[in-house]
C-alpha cells in the first residue's frame, strides 16, 4: 500500500530538516576547525600557551568561546527536535551535559583572556565587545542553574516546570543570539586590533578570520532552522 500524499510530504520534509541539520553540523565543524587554524598559525595570530598571560595564551579565548557559545549550545538547543525519538531524560542529561561543558570552557576563555590584559597591562570590560560578550556569560550561568533546578532535579512539581519552560526556550534562544553576536564582534575585533593596515590589504589571516565568521553566521542560520 503507498502511502497517502500527506505522508509523503511530511517524510520529505523531515528528510529535508534533516539534510539541512546535517550541513549545520558541517558548518558548526568547519567553523571550529577554521578557529585552531586561525589562533593556532604561528604566521597568523600566534599559536597557543597557557599560563604565562601571553599573547598565545589569549588565542585560546576564541577557540573555547566557539565550542562552548556556537557549537555546543547550538546543538543543545536543537537536540529535543532532532532526537525526538529518543527517551527525554537521556536528552535531558546531554542536554545538561553539553551546558556543563560549555561552562568549563567558558571559564577557561575568561581566564585566558582577562589574565593575558592583566600581564600586558591592558584594560578589561571596555569594548562594546566585552560588554554583550560578558552579559551573555552571566544570562547563560543564569539560565543553566535555574534550568538545572526546574528540570533535572527530582522533585520540582510539574505546574512549575510548566511555568518555567516557555521562560527557558525564550532564554535559551536570546543566550545564543546573543553569544553569535558576541563571537561576530569579537572576531572583527581581533581582526582590527591585531594590525588594521594589514587586515585592508586581504592578508591571509585576515580571509580566514573572514571566512571563520560567515561559517559562524551560517551555523547559527542552520540551528534557527530548527527553532
Amino acid at each position: 500500500m503507498e502511502p497517502s500524499p500527506i505522508v509523503e510530504r511530511l517524510q520529505q520534509k523531515q528528510m529535508w530538516m534533516y539534510a539541512t541539520f546535517a550541513v549545520t553540523e558541517m558548518l558548526g565543524v568547519l567553523a571550529v576547525c577554521l578557529v585552531f587554524v586561525w589562533a593556532g598559525k604561528t604566521d597568523y595570530l600566534g599559536g597557543f600557551a597557557f599560563g604565562d598571560g601571553s599573547s598565545q595564551q589569549f588565542n585560546w579565548h576564541p577557540v573555547f568561546m566557539i565550542i562552548a557559545f556556537m557549537f555546543l549550545m547550538g546543538n543543545s538547543l536543537v537536540i529535543y527536535r532532532v532526537f525526538f525519538f529518543m527517551d527525554k531524560l537521556v536528552l535531558k542529561i546531554v542536554h545538561s551535559v553539553l551546558h556543563g561543558t560549555s561552562i568549563v570552557l567558558i571559564v577557561l576563555a575568561l581566564y585566558a583572556v582577562i589574565n593575558n590584559h592583566n600581564v600586558s597591562g591592558s584594560p578589561n570590560f571596555y569594548t562594546l565587545h566585552s560588554w554583550v560578550g560578558i552579559t551573555t556569560v552571566a544570562l547563560f550561568a543564569l539560565q543553566f542553574v535555574v534550568g538545572f533546578a526546574s528540570f533535572l532535579l527530582p522533585g520540582a512539581p510539574e505546574d512549575v516546570r510548566a511555568m518555567m519552560m516557555p521562560f527557558h526556550r525564550f532564554m535559551g534562544v536570546l543566550v545564543f543570539v546573543m553569544a553569535v553576536i558576541s563571537i561576530i564582534s569579537g572576531i572583527d575585533e581581533k581582526l582590527i586590533f591585531k594590525d588594521s593596515a594589514a587586515y585592508a590589504d586581504r592578508v591571509n589571516w585576515g580571509t580566514v578570520g573572514n571566512i571563520l565568521g560567515c561559517s559562524v553566521i551560517l551555523y547559527a542560520i542552520g540551528i534557527a532552522s530548527w527553532l
